[in-house]
C-alpha cells in the first residue's frame, strides 16, 4: 500500500491492558539507552520519533504539554543528561539527513537553559550514526566504545526539564509551523536520551511523554506502510501501576501516537461508553494520558503503588426488595467487578446465566452496587435461588485507543511490572459500535477514508490473555495468532479493507485486580414478623405478661406471618426458655421444635401466610422469666423491628409465716405471703423496680391481708377467694413523687385447721 493524503491524520495509539499479580518485579536496564534500544530492537523495523507540527503531534517547538519529551534530573550535581538522533525528513525512500533541525531544553520553570542545531555530520557530537551505535547508548568518557558520541547537557536545577525540536531555515530563529506542512516535520530513525553521570552510571527510566509521536518505517527511514513498528514501552498509571506494552511485528499504523489512559476513547461520559471503539475520520487528542517511558520508571522518582486489601462484603451483604442493593467495602479508590454465580459452575462462565456487573470510579470506604434481579440473559432470578456473590477490587485501569492502525496481525502483549508481576495480562474490547464507512473498496485509492470489513465482537466480559487483540482484513473473531487475511487486504495496496482504517480501536484493562471471599446469599425479600404473648392455662385471653404461682404452668404462644413480598426458605424461630422454666410441652402448627435448643425449625415459608407454636411450661421458683423470640429467614428482610418479642411472668412465691393455724394455698397452711408481687409497677407511667420504691399500705378487702414492705402477708383463717389490696408506692429519690397501686390476690382452697 502506498502513503496516501489519509496518512496526514495522525493514527494515534493507545496502549492497553494489563492485569497486575501478587509479586513486586522490578527490573532494572541500565545497559540499555533511552531510545532506540526499546523503540527499534529489530533493525529492519525501525519506531521513529516523529515531530509534525501541521498534525499536532511530537515535542514540537512549543508544543502542548503532553506532547513534550520529558526527562528528570534527580541530582543536578552529580546528573547530566546524554544525547544524540539520527534526523531525516518525512518521505518514502531514503531520506537525507536534515542540515535545520534545531533542539532547545526548557528546565522545569518553561526557561530554555540550552540550545542548538543538530550537527548531521556523521561522528559530530549529538550524531547516532548505526543502529548498532544507538543500542549501545552513549559513549561517556570512553566507557563505551561503541557508542555515539553525545551531545551534553549540564543541568543547574533538579526535576523535569523537557526538550523540543523544530525545523527552521533562519538559523533557528524561526520554527517551520503548522503551515509549512511536509517540510515541517521530522523524523528521528535513531534516537536516544539517557541520563548518566560523568562516570557512565546510567539513571535509566527518566525519559517519558504523555503521548509519544511514532512513525513506522524500514531501514532506510523512510515511510513505510508495509513497515511494522515494534516498541517495547512502560506505562505508569495515576494509581502508580507499571505496565510494559508490547508491540509485536505485524503492527502497521504508519504515523501514530501512543498514549495510555484511563477513560478510553473520549474522557467524556460513563466508562462503559467511552471504551467502546469507533469510526473516526479524525484522530483523538487522548489527553491527561499516563506517563509513557522508554525504560521501566525509576522507582525513586516515581513510586508504585502497595498492593491493596481485597474487599470484603458487608452484613448484610445484599439488601432491599429490587432493585438490590450490594454493600461492600473497599480500602482504596478503583473499580469494583461483582460476579453472581448462578449456573452452579463455581466461577463467571460467559454465555451462561453468571451475571457480571461493574462500576468504575469507586470511592474508598463502604459502597453500594445496584442488581436488578436478573441473569445474563434478562431473565428473573426466582426468589429462594441461592446465589455466590464474589467481588473484585480492580486497580490500574487503563486504555489503548489505536487510531487509523490498520493491520495489527500478531496483537499486542502486555505484563504487570509493579507492584505484581504477571507476563500475560487480560485485555478487553468491545468492537461492536464499529459499521461500514462507504460501500466501495476501488483500486485507484479514492476510498481510502472508507472501511468495508463490517462490526467487530465484544469481548469486555471475559476478556483474553495476552497476547492477543489481532486483526487484518476483520475483528479477527477466532482470535488467532496471527490474524488471517480477508482476501487480498494486505497485498492490494488498500486500505478502505483493513479493520483498523479509519477506527479508533481500543483495547482495556487492569493492571491490578483483588477478589475477596466468596459469599453464599439467597434472593429474595420477606418481611417476617413475629408476636409473643403468654396465658394461665385457664384463662382464654392472651397477654404481654401474666402473674402465677412458682411451679404452676404457663401457656406462650408465638405467631409468625410472612406478607411477602416473597416466599421464604430455612426460616427459624428461636425460642429457648430462660432458666425460669422448666419444658412441658411444644405444638408447632407448621414444622418442628426442639426444646433442648429452643429452635423452631418452620423451613419454607410461603408469601402471605402465618403459623404459631404454643409452648406449655412451668414457673420455676428463681430464674429468667423474660421469653423472647426472634425469627428469622435466607431473605433479605426490610423491617428487622418486628422479628423480636417478648413475654414474661411475674412469679408469686408462696412462704409459710408460721406453722399455726391458718390458710391454706395451694397446700400450704400457716401464716402466708405472696413475695415480689409489686414487681413491674410503675410511677406515673414509669416502669420502677422494687429497689427504687417504698411502699405503704393503704386498704384492703380483707383484714387479714395486709402488706410489709414488697410482700403481702396473708392471715391465718384466710377465706379462699380474691381479694383487692390498695397501696401507696413512692420514689426513693423522690418520696413526693407516688401513685396508689391495687393488686388482687388469690387464695385458694381456704381451711382453718
Amino acid at each position: 500500500m502506498t502513503i496516501m493524503p489519509k496518512t496526514l491524520l495522525m493514527k494515534t495509539i493507545n496502549k492497553f491492558q494489563f492485569i497486575l499479580s501478587l509479586l513486586f518485579l522490578f527490573v532494572t536496564t541500565n545497559a540499555l539507552a533511552e531510545g532506540t534500544p526499546t523503540l527499534s530492537p529489530n533493525a529492519a523495523n525501525i519506531t521513529a520519533v516523529l515531530v509534525a507540527p501541521d498534525l499536532v503531534s511530537g515535542a514540537y517547538n512549543s508544543s502542548p504539554e503532553d506532547q513534550r519529551i520529558y526527562f528528570n534530573i534527580a541530582n543536578a550535581a552529580t546528573e547530566r543528561l546524554y544525547f544524540g538522533f539520527d534526523w531525516r525528513g518525512y518521505s518514502v525512500g531514503a531520506p537525507v539527513r536534515l542540515t535545520n533541525l534545531y533542539y532547545r531544553i526548557k528546565n522545569p520553570g518553561g526557561t530554555i537553559v540550552q540550545s542548538g542545531r543538530w550537527d548531521e555530520t556523521l561522528g559530530s557530537a549529538g550524531s547516532i550514526d548505526t543502529h548498532t551505535q544507538a543500542l549501545a547508548g552513549p559513549n561517556i568518557g570512553g566507557g563505551t566504545p561503541t557508542g555515539y558520541n553525545p551531545l551534553v547537557f549540564n543541568p543547574a536545577t533538579t526535576g523535569e526539564h523537557y526538550i523540543e525540536f523544530y525545523r527552521s531555515n533562519d538559523g533557528g530563529l524561526t520554527a517551520l509551523g503548522a503551515a509549512a506542512g511536509v517540510s515541517g516535520r521530522a523524523v528521528a530513525g535513531l534516537f536516544d536520551l539517557t541520563v548518566a553521570t560523568p562516570g557512565g552510571v546510567r539513571r535509566n527510566g527518566r525519559v517519558h511523554s504523555d503521548k509519544w509521536a511514532f512513525v513506522a518505517t524500514d531501514a532506510n527511514y523512510g515511510n513505510l506502510s508495509t513497515a511494522s513498528s515494534e516498541p517495547n514501552v512502560y506505562a505508569y498509571t495515576n494509581d502508580r501501576v507499571v505496565l510494559l506494552i508490547d508491540f509485536r511485528q505485524g503492527f502497521k499504523p504508519i504515523a501514530y501516537n501512543l498514549a495510555v489512559n484511563s477513560y478510553g476513547v473520549t474522557p467524556t461520559g460513563s466508562f462503559n461508553v467511552t471504551r467502546r471503539s469507533v469510526n473516526s475520520a479524525l484522530a483523538p487528542s487522548l489527553l491527561n494520558g499516563f506517563k509513557i517511558f522508554l525504560n521501566n520508571p525509576d522507582s525513586a522518582l516515581y513510586p508504585v503503588a502497595a498492593i491493596p486489601s481485597a474487599p470484603t462484603f458487608l452484613t448484610p451483604s445484599i439488601v432491599d426488595c429490587g432493585p438490590y442493593t450490594i454493600r461492600y467495602n473497599t480500602t482504596e479508590n478503583g473499580d469494583v467487578r461483582l460476579v453472581i454465580d448462578l449456573n452452579g459452575v463455581a466461577g463467571y462462565q460467559a454465555g451462561t446465566s453468571d451475571r457480571l456487573i461493574e462500576t468504575y470510579g469507586v470511592t474508598a470506604g463502604n459502597n453500594t452496587l445496584i442488581w436488578d434481579g436478573l441473569d445474563a440473559f434478562g431473565n428473573p432470578v426466582p426468589d429462594g435461588a441461592q446465589m455466590t456473590l464474589t467481588l473484585f477490587f480492580l486497580k490500574g485501569r487503563f486504555n489503548l485507543p489505536l487510531y487509523d492502525a490498520e493491520i495489527n496481525k500478531q496483537g499486542f502483549n502486555v505484563q504487570a511490572i509493579a507492584p505484581i508481576a504477571i507476563p500475560n495480562s487480560q485485555m478487553y474490547w468491545d468492537d461492536t459500535q464499529l459499521t461500514n464507512v462507504g460501500s466501495t473498496c476501488a483500486t485507484d485509492g479514492t476510498t481510502q477514508d472508507n472501511n468495508i470489513t463490517g462490526t467487530g465482537w465484544d469481548n469486555s466480559l471475559n476478556g483474553t490473555p495476552s497476547p492477543a487483540r489481532a486483526w487484518s482484513g476483520d475483528g479477527n473473531p477466532s482470535q488467532t495468532i496471527p490474524a488471517a487475511a480477508n482476501g487480498t487486504n494486505e497485498t492490494d495496496g488498500l486500505a478502505c479493507n483493513d479493520f483498523g482504517n479509519v477506527r479508533i480501536l481500543n483495547t482495556w484493562g487492569w493492571g491490578l485486580i483483588n477478589s475477596s471471599t466468596s459469599i453464599s446469599v439467597f434472593k429474595g425479600c420477606s418481611d417476617l414478623s413475629l408476636t409473643k404473648t403468654v396465658k394461665l392455662p385457664s384463662q382464654t385471653s392472651e397477654s404481654e405478661f401474666v402473674t402465677q404461682f412458682v411451679g404452676s404452668n404457663v401457656v406462650f404462644t408465638i405467631t409468625v406471618a410472612n406478607p411477602g413480598p416473597s416466599a421464604d426458605s430455612n426460616v427459624v424461630v428461636n425460642d429457648l426458655l430462660p432458666t425460669g422454666y422448666t419444658f412441658v410441652s411444644a405444638t408447632p402448627s407448621l414444622g418442628t421444635y426442639n426444646s433442648a435448643t429452643g429452635v423452631w425449625t418452620i423451613g419454607s415459608f410461603n408469601a402471605v401466610s402465618t403459623a404459631n407454636i404454643i409452648i406449655t411450661a412451668t414457673l420455676n421458683a428463681t430464674g429468667n422469666y423474660v421469653n423472647s423470640a426472634t425469627i428469622t429467614g435466607t431473605n433479605f428482610d426490610p423491617i428487622l423491628t418486628n422479628n423480636t418479642d417478648t413475654a414474661y411472668t411475674i412469679p408469686v412465691n408462696v412462704i409459710l409465716a408460721n406453722n399455726d393455724a391458718g390458710a391454706s394455698v395451694n397446700g400450704f397452711t400457716g401464716g402466708i405471703s405472696f413475695m415480689n408481687v409489686l414487681v413491674n409497677d410503675t410511677i406515673n407511667g414509669i416502669l420502677v423496680l422494687p429497689s427504687q420504691v417504698t411502699t405503704s399500705f393503704i386498704s384492703s378487702t380483707n383484714s387479714g391481708i395486709t402488706l410489709s414492705g414488697n410482700s403481702v402477708i396473708v392471715a391465718a383463717g384466710t377465706p379462699a377467694g380474691n381479694y383487692t389490696l390498695t397501696y401507696q408506692i413512692c420514689e426513693v429519690s423522690n418520696p413526693t413523687n407516688c401513685d396508689t397501686a391495687i393488686v388482687t390476690i388469690p387464695v385458694t382452697a381456704a381451711t382453718i385447721d
